[in-house]
């Protein structure tokens, strides 16, 4: 039983992990990109606002998408490692 416990303890970490770059790469990648295009294009400080805004817009759907897979597939499971 304390096996069951581990595992599902790992998973757990494994889905905080990866909730936590899902939300930081999106967010990362589109403001250094608007700020990148800003530079290039010589276009006002409005751009790093718009990729804030797409980066959270994009950290929010990962989330969702890997919390919708893994709700799903731990009541598959019925909540243990099988």
């Amino acid at each position: 039983m304390k096996r069951d416990f581990h595992v599902t303890a790992a998973q757990g970490f494994v889905l905080l992990f990866q909730v936590g770059a899902g939300i930081a790469v999106p967010l990362l990648l589109c403001v250094c990109g608007a700020d990148y295009l800003r530079k290039q294009l010589s276009i006002g400080s409005w751009l790093i606002v718009t990729g804030i805004l797409l980066g959270i817009a994009g950290g929010m759907l990962n989330t969702y998408l890997i919390v919708r897979k893994a709700f799903r597939q731990w009541n598959r499971d019925g909540g243990r490692k099988r």
